[in-house]
């Protein structure tokens, strides 16, 4: 499936203020704060996806689920946190895998 116009300019600059927001703050803050601002940053713009192309493949809300479900673990599983963490892209991975090359 081709989703385009995946972002409202509103939406593209909530997003880069976050990002920039969260790269300055990550100068001062613990080391797992800044992997936590990252997968909520996914979790954002794959909301983004669904909310703007509800047709849009499930792996977006698929995803946004799980990272919103454990990205509390950043508190209260920090090795669980990394794992999770250093999953996520093996799973976009089989994702695009899937989707795309065939």
């Amino acid at each position: 499936m081709r989703v385009t116009n995946v972002l409202t300019e509103q939406q593209a600059l909530e997003l880069v203020a976050y990002l920039l927001s969260a790269a300055e703050i990550t100068l001062f803050e613990p080391d797992l704060y800044g992997p936590f601002r990252l997968i909520d940053a996914a979790s954002r713009l794959a909301g983004y996806v669904i909310e703007n192309h509800p047709e849009a493949a499930p792996i977006f809300a698929q995803l946004r689920d799980e990272i919103d479900q454990k990205k509390g673990w950043m508190m209260w599983d920090p090795p669980g946190f990394r794992s999770f963490v250093a999953s996520l892209p093996a799973t976009v991975a089989h994702e695009i895998d899937q989707a795309f090359v065939k």
